[in-house]
């Protein structure tokens, strides 16, 4: 997801790259540390050594250590709606959606997602919670519309109008431009 530079990075947005371990690191949060990692894997082009096509069962493992996490941190109530648990669903939701498992990131991973973004009051409470709050709501928009775009499904966030950057995005066929990238 860190090549999402790939149309905002013109305008500066680099910080959405490095936003996802930054947060890992500040909330003190191995689900999105696993999952960084592991999404690194995934989108690593296949001449890269930490490439999921060479090491396919680094990837799995890795993804498997962060859902792992991810179930001890929303059994944590002080950690279950953080912006680093939110983030992480965010990326195991996406990834299942885009790639193989789209079974259980429809039934399972996106209504958990859009149940936890609703207990922090919506997108639009999340963007209003400083610099943070609004670079996870453009991740959520963003996965939210690559997801619906893809998969030609309803938006999850479908009544949340977000910054124009987001919406100045052109959605159909980016994943497949994202992935051409890699």
């Amino acid at each position: 997801m860190g090549l999402i530079t790939v149309d905002w990075g013109h305008q500066g947005n680099t910080e959405f790259v490095d936003f996802p371990l930054q947060i890992s690191i500040a909330q003190r949060e191995p689900a999105m540390f696993y999952a960084v990692l592991s999404n690194t894997s995934t989108m690593a082009p296949a001449s890269n050594a930490i490439s999921m096509r060479q090491q396919p069962f680094m990837s799995q493992w890795l993804r498997h250590k962060a859902v792992e996490s991810l179930r001890v941190a929303i059994m944590d109530p002080k950690r279950a709606y953080t912006d680093a648990v939110i983030l992480t669903v965010t990326y195991v939701y996406f990834n299942e959606a885009v790639r193989s498992e789209r079974d259980i990131a429809l039934k399972v991973h996106g209504p958990a997602l859009k149940r936890m973004v609703a207990a922090r009051g919506g997108i639009g409470a999340i963007a209003a919670n400083g610099k943070d709050g609004l670079i996870l709501s453009r991740y959520l928009s963003w996965c939210d519309r690559i997801i619906s775009s893809t998969l030609d499904i309803p938006l999850l966030f479908g009544d949340y109008v977000e910054d124009s950057i987001v919406s100045q995005t052109y959605y159909p066929g980016m994943w497949s431009r994202v992935q051409n990238l890699m």
